[in-house]
């Protein structure tokens, strides 16, 4: 699938907040400044968690759900890296 900026910003978010159970007490953003399409036209997604104290292992966890269900259902060539952004 070719996608838009905008369509892979909708379709992060969207399916984060499927994913993003009530106990991990935080929200996964994108960091946008940093999200990017390289020359093969994938993209590349950096997120983070909205709070520092998260648990890393179910951070993770959410993350590679949503990639891979972005991936295999909704065919979008993207893969997610976790990063601190800058204040």
């Amino acid at each position: 699938m070719v996608a838009t900026r905008e369509t892979i910003l909708e379709k992060v978010r969207d399916s984060f907040k499927r994913h993003t159970p009530l106990d991990f007490n935080a929200e996964i953003h994108i960091y946008e400044k940093s999200l990017r399409q390289k020359d093969d036209g994938s993209w590349v997604v950096p997120v983070y968690p909205s709070r520092n104290d998260v648990r890393t292992y179910q951070y993770y966890d959410i993350v590679a759900e949503v990639e891979e269900e972005l991936q295999e259902q909704e065919h979008l060539d993207l893969f997610f890296v976790p990063v601190r952004p800058e204040n």
